[in-house]
């Protein structure tokens, strides 16, 4: 992953760290691991160094979730997914207007399409 390096040095201030500066450190080298959306898989990440532990759970900020120990924020998409979310949105609202479908019918044709680009 790109961000291995800032990672790694991320937590190796951890051993040092009070807990609450822990807790902190753990989330961004967490939060930094997800930027990667390409390579990365929270629900294979065995990387116990941001697993939390009982007590970092307990003081995790409600903007936070947990999966498979390990923290990510609630509702969350980089500004990178979000874009690529409306650009397919305008996508699918121009092939229901060119072809006259309804919605699922232009949402069909358009992963069709998207078949079809990466042949």
């Amino acid at each position: 992953m790109p961000n291995d390096v800032l990672i790694d040095r991320i937590l190796a201030l951890v051993a040092d760290s009070r807990p609450s500066e822990r807790l902190v450190l753990k989330l961004a080298a967490a939060v930094i691991k997800q930027l990667d959306e390409d390579n990365y898989d929270i629900r294979q990440d065995a990387d116990a160094r941001i697993k939390l532990s009982g007590d970092e759970f307990d003081w995790l900020p409600d903007l936070f979730e947990v999966w498979n120990g390990i923290p990510r924020p609630k509702h969350w998409a980089t500004p990178e997914r979000l874009a690529a979310v409306q650009r397919e949105k305008r996508e699918i609202a121009a092939i229901r207007e060119e072809l006259s479908l309804d919605h699922a019918a232009a949402i069909m044709e358009y992963i069709r399409r998207q078949d079809e680009r990466r042949k």
